[in-house]
């Protein structure tokens, strides 16, 4: 008969989502990875949401169709940061952000109150004075290249 023990082989336990715990030592490993799905008012995925972590502004993902976001090796002592768009930033610690995140309608704080269109002022009729000028100056010229042509024709041809 083989007697073992089972503890020799069982170094790991999973105490949290994506977080692992060493028996034999007690070390926690300080990250973990993160995901939830975003829904909006109507509990449509989120498109668009986006989830980042405070402490560093360069680790974030952005919600597609599904609405889910995902971010690999956060700090689990970090906060992470879920935006959508018209709504107030949702604040979570890393290790506590819940499977789905909800944003209502009472969420949302940047609506609009009123809108205010620019028409612009409709092209004034041009002016007369500058359509006689570039005439007079147009017929100056042809004036003046007509009898050029006919002076040119009056005179004889010496050989």
């Amino acid at each position: 008969m083989y007697i073992t023990d089972v503890n020799t082989y069982a170094k790991t336990i999973q105490i949290s989502r994506d977080t692992n715990i060493d028996v034999t030592s007690g070390f926690v490993n300080p990250f973990t990875n993160v995901s939830t799905v975003v829904l909006d008012a109507d509990n449509d995925p989120a498109q668009g949401a986006t989830i980042s972590v405070v402490e560093d502004q360069f680790k974030y993902d952005t919600a597609q169709a599904d609405g889910k976001v995902y971010l690999e090796d956060v700090d689990r002592n970090h906060s992470v940061q879920i935006n959508y768009a018209g709504a107030e930033p949702l604040i979570f610690k890393a290790s506590e952000l819940p499977a789905q995140v909800v944003f209502t309608d009472a969420m949302l704080t940047h609506q609009l109150d009123e809108v205010i269109l620019t028409i612009p002022k409709p092209k004034s009729k041009s002016n007369w004075i500058p359509n006689l000028v570039i005439g007079a100056c147009f017929t100056g010229i042809i004036y003046t290249v007509v009898k050029a042509i006919n002076e040119e024709k009056a005179q004889p041809i010496h050989l």
